[in-house]
């Protein structure tokens, strides 16, 4: 009789199953690929070192227990959406994006707003006394990269687009300012077509402090045999990590904590169906509303500080959230000065030392259409960015580099610290 040795490659992981009541354990029906899992149950125990007139220990006794562990994947449309939801908790659905142009006002202006008006697309800036008007751009016929050219021709601004649509479908019925005495904002102008079999969750945090983030179940099949499989029920993301390298997969990794281990669970999830993940040589990056290009790695990390509720008489814990906790979103990244446009180095370079915020914007997408003209793609945008570094170093003959870290803060222009925004096929509510 041959022995059959379990292998990573045999494990097979069922992930992100909410569950309605944190720790009650709902079988997951739904497959995630994964690169590796480390979530176990760790025994916290005490030494008993009573003097018994002997030089060993006299006892270890078990006190309880904890769960927790690491999950890392590669981002797929499919399953990046649930890792920023169990992460951040919030999600309004709504049409697939199509089309997205971005417009930052770089004027001497401290105030300016943009609006629409009579099929027109109009900005106006603030004189002291009155608004002005400074942009008035007629949408009828006009494509969404012909509105942002149109945008580009006034000094006062920049703009990028991405992917084309009809821009005259634009409505910003209120005015929004995007810039005030105290910040500016890069502002994204979203432009959507109806679909049945797509969707666009627009993934954020929420500033309220007695909002929760969700639990969610986790099945592992480790190749044991069928029925041996293990299950953790009130798992929650304490902290997750996006990388992005040159020519690879986005990658997330997450830490994740759980309340309950189960044994001799059986797998029921449904196989994954393999898709395109997120590639980054298929990833934009904009900072103050310019593109960057020769950004070599970056990492964005979020931590929501969770509380974890223990007491006496229970052997794990009553409850875990990050209410009452700081949300903590930071990242690094390392570039080389540009041979073209120095500019955009020198910028961050100039905004550490002043103490300055800069805004920033990841966009990636993936070659496939989940439906017509409509591709699976996700925005990150951080609004308001303080620098911890962002120095320029000479390391040699070769081009200079600079790496920088930062840190989100609050801006008066934005409700959130970080909103998401991910067209993928889940067409209901995370």
């Amino acid at each position: 009789m041959s022995i059959i040795r379990p292998v990573g490659k045999n494990a097979k992981l069922g992930c992100f199953e909410k569950e309605i009541t944190e720790g009650n354990f709902i079988n997951p029906t739904k497959e995630i690929p994964f690169k590796s899992c480390d979530l176990k149950k760790t025994m916290k125990t005490e030494e008993d070192s009573s003097l018994v007139g002997s030089v060993f220990t006299t006892d270890i006794v078990s006190m309880g227990y904890d769960i927790q562990g690491n999950i890392e994947m590669n981002a797929y449309p499919e399953s990046l959406g649930e890792i920023l939801y169990f992460t951040l908790g919030k999600d309004n659905i709504d049409n697939p994006i199509k089309s997205i142009v971005t417009i930052r006002y770089v004027g001497n202006a401290k105030r300016c707003r943009i609006k629409t008006n009579g099929g027109a697309f109009i900005s106006e800036i603030f004189n002291g006394t009155d608004w002005i008007e400074d942009l008035n751009i007629d949408l009828t016929g006009k494509t969404t990269v012909e509105l942002s050219e149109a945008i580009n021709s006034n000094n006062n601004y920049i703009s990028n687009v991405w992917g084309v649509d009809n821009a005259s479908e634009l409505t910003i019925p209120t005015a929004k300012v995007i810039s005030n005495e105290l910040d500016r904002k890069t502002e994204l102008l979203i432009f959507r077509n109806v679909s049945t079999i797509a969707k666009n969750h627009n993934i954020y945090a929420s500033n309220d402090v007695t909002d929760t983030i969700p639990s969610f179940s986790v099945i592992i099949d480790k190749g044991f045999g069928n029925n041996k499989c293990f299950g953790y029920a009130g798992c929650k993301v304490n902290t997750m990590g996006l990388n992005f390298a040159t020519k690879t997969f986005v990658t997330s990794s997450m830490s994740v904590r759980a309340k309950k281990e189960l044994s001799e669970q059986t797998y029921l999830a449904t196989p994954f169906q393999i898709t395109n993940p997120f590639t980054t040589n298929r990833t934009r990056i904009f900072i103050n509303g310019y593109e960057f290009t020769d950004i070599k790695d970056l990492k964005i990390d979020i931590s929501n500080n969770m509380y974890i509720d223990e007491a006496v008489g229970i052997d794990t814990y009553n409850a875990q959230d990050r209410q009452g906790g700081t949300i903590q979103i930071s990242g690094t990244a390392n570039l080389t000065i540009e041979d073209n446009n120095p500019k955009t180095t020198y910028i961050l370079n100039q905004k550490y030392e002043k103490n300055e915020a800069i805004d920033l914007i990841l966009l990636c997408e993936t070659e496939i259409e989940i439906d017509s003209g409509i591709k699976s793609m996700f925005v990150i945008y951080i609004p308001k960015i303080k620098l911890s570094d962002g120095t320029v170093s000479v390391g040699g003959p070769e081009r200079l580099s600079l790496s920088f870290q930062g840190q989100a803060v609050k801006s008066s222009l934005s409700l959130t610290h970080i909103e998401t925004y991910i067209n993928n096929k889940k067409t209901t509510a995370y």
